[in-house]
C-alpha cells in the first residue's frame, strides 16, 4: 500500500516530534494502541483505512507494505531489513478467515 508518509508511525509524526517509525508488525494486536486518527489531506482514509485494509489481508494469509511512494520496492522482498515503511506480517494459516 502506497502512501505519503515513511509507513506506520507510534503517533502522528507532524504533530509529535518523539513520533517512531514501526518497521514491522508481527502481531495484529500490536496495531491496537495506534493512535491514527483522522485523512490526510489527498484521501479519504488515512492511515487508519491502510490499517483496517492490512488487518483484513493479513486475517486472509496476505503480507502488507505500507510504504512511501518513493520507496525502493525491491526492498520488499527482505521484510527483516527494511529501512522505508511497515511491514505487517500476515497470519498463520489455523489463524486465517474461514473462506467462507
Amino acid at each position: 500500500i502506497l502512501t505519503n508518509v515513511n509507513g506506520v508511525y507510534t503517533a502522528d509524526p507532524s504533530q509529535d516530534p518523539a513520533a517512531r517509525r514501526i518497521s514491522r508488525i508481527t502481531h495484529l494486536q500490536q496495531m491496537d494502541g495506534l493512535n491514527v486518527t483522522g485523512q490526510s489531506s489527498m484521501g479519504r482514509g488515512g492511515m487508519q483505512s491502510k490499517l483496517q485494509a492490512a488487518r483484513l489481508a493479513a486475517m486472509s494469509g496476505v503480507n502488507t507494505w505500507i510504504a512511501p511512494v518513493s520507496a525502493n520496492l525491491d526492498e520488499y522482498r527482505r521484510p527483516e531489513s527494511l529501512s522505508q515503511g511497515t511491514w505487517i506480517d500476515a497470519l498463520p494459516q489455523h489463524q486465517h478467515l474461514p473462506e467462507r
